[in-house]
């Protein structure tokens, strides 16, 4: 769920990483443990509202989830 398809350079050389080692990961891999769970609930608002748009849903979006820093 939520794989890393594709990136560009600049990211790749950011991480250290080759092509295959972050090639089809989680997009969740790249993202701090302790703040997985939030990242993962604020990915799956974005997809529902974007899901509801395109079906063209009237509907609420997703509560909302708040974004804060650490």
């Amino acid at each position: 769920k939520h794989r890393l398809r594709q990136s560009n350079a600049s990211w790749d050389s950011l991480l250290g990483w080759s092509q295959e080692r972050r090639q089809d990961r989680s997009f969740l891999d790249f993202v701090d443990p302790p703040q997985r769970e939030r990242v993962a609930a604020i990915i799956e608002a974005g997809l529902a509202a974007v899901a509801a748009i395109v079906n063209g849903e009237i509907k609420p979006l997703p509560q909302a989830v708040e974004v804060t820093g650490s």
